[in-house]
């Protein structure tokens, strides 16, 4: 096997290992590692999540950084995950600011 699958749950990291051992891709290895994470662990993995992911394509030489977070300070996103949860008492406002996150 060549390559390294890092997860907070070890089962979620073998579960990777074993796709690259059965010949699976990187791409592959991740998406089961993730799902393994989000079962294992659901309260640390899942929607709402965020991360970070360096993609590289060997024969292209090219390689890119995607970082993703959901942006709990715009009132739309707070509507859609959470409908009716910041109405009125609870969030004085009325525009989603009962609900903050910063990007790291």
């Amino acid at each position: 096997m060549r390559g390294v699958v890092v997860a907070p749950q070890p089962r979620a990291a073998e579960a990777g290992a074993r796709v690259l051992e059965q010949g699976g891709n990187a791409f592959d290895a991740a998406i089961a590692t993730a799902f393994v994470q989000m079962v294992v662990d659901p309260f640390m993995c899942g929607i709402g999540g965020f991360g970070t992911a360096h993609l590289c394509h060997v024969q292209r030489g090219e390689h890119r950084v995607e970082s993703y977070a959901p942006d709990f300070s715009r009132p739309q996103l707070v509507r859609i995950l959470a409908p009716g949860r910041f109405d009125g008492g609870s969030d004085p406002r009325g525009d989603g600011g009962g609900v903050v996150s910063a990007r790291g």
